[in-house]
């Protein structure tokens, strides 16, 4: 830490959507209490961000410590988590995270993630005037873990995608999900009254189907290009895909209309985006049918080669 004083506060927080207010009136009163109101509004802003990160994807009962610095303050969050944070490559920190940590990246003086024995903390500091608008590289104590995959999955091969569309579509998918999960935690004190369309529904199937696809980002995150402007992709994926993306595909489209109409704070994606979406998904699906078809163990030998332009 940088300069670190004696002073820490901690508080414990449930899983639920009081976390983010609570957690937020919690620094508000460490940051007057030291004489750092210069500090407030981005220390406040980053621990929104990071309180709601672990609400909505560790969903564990989540540790807020306070620390006060020679300059400044560090928040940490600590949760039960082990994934659902996956490390970019040097120099792609404002693709490969959510709008929660890019929003981290742009704020904090340094960042990072560390792992402990039953999670993981994410932590920042500020200190000093807002930063520019460049953003900051995290200090990874926990670097990209890979998932388990079950080796007897169906293979899936799409080559020559364009990395631009691949990482904008998971980045406004990872909004979307984001987005919906927090309208559709359980209520806390002073919520409002649920939307008129259906969240928990659509967060449901988005959030599901996430999941299920996750091995496609960490292998696009790692890999390197096949060509210029474009990656190749071997994965095995759970036969649920197949079931489960109609209703993706449908919730995707829910979701853009809603955002077409300003009912959203993510931006309806572009048409070029919702198009490669729906191919990604449609490609993908043909080739585990047809590994389905031979045997889940065989190697898919057709492979499926994308038609955008990089």
């Amino acid at each position: 830490m940088n300069g670190v004083r004696d002073q820490v506060r901690i508080v414990e927080l449930e899983p639920n959507h009081a976390a983010v207010p609570m957690g937020r009136e919690f620094v508000a009163a460490c940051v007057q209490r030291w004489g750092l109101d210069q500090l407030s509004g981005d220390a406040l802003l980053l621990s929104s961000e990071m309180l709601s990160n672990a609400v909505i994807h560790a969903r564990t009962p989540i540790e807020l410590r306070v620390h006060q610095l020679a300059e400044g303050v560090r928040i940490e969050v600590r949760d039960g988590a082990e994934h659902g944070i996956v490390a970019p490559r040097k120099g792609d920190a404002t693709q490969a995270w959510g709008l929660g940590l890019r929003v981290v990246a742009r704020l904090a003086s340094r960042w990072g993630i560390d792992p402990v024995p039953d999670g993981k903390t994410v932590w920042a500091e500020v200190c000093g005037p807002r930063r520019s608008a460049a953003t900051v590289e995290p200090e990874l104590g926990l670097g990209p873990t890979p998932l388990p995959v079950p080796g007897d999955w169906p293979e899936v091969r799409v080559v020559n995608v364009p990395t631009r569309l691949l990482l904008a579509w998971e980045d406004h998918t990872r909004d979307l999900v984001r987005e919906f999960a927090l309208v559709a935690l359980p209520p806390g004190p002073g919520r409002r009254p649920e939307p008129d369309y259906r969240v928990a529904e659509v967060v449901g199937v988005l959030d599901r189907f996430w999941a299920m696809v996750r091995p496609i980002w960490a292998q696009a995150r790692a890999g390197g290009e096949s060509l210029p402007g474009r990656i190749s992709l071997t994965v095995r994926l759970p036969e649920q895909v197949v079931t489960e993306a109609p209703r993706f595909l449908e919730a995707m489209e829910a979701a853009n209309d809603l955002a077409r109409g300003g009912r959203l704070l993510t931006d309806p994606a572009p048409g070029e985006l919702m198009a490669f979406g729906r191919w990604f998904v449609h490609a993908v699906v043909r080739q585990m049918e047809r590994a389905m078809e031979r045997s889940t163990s065989d190697v898919n030998d057709v492979e499926e080669r994308c038609p955008f332009s990089a």
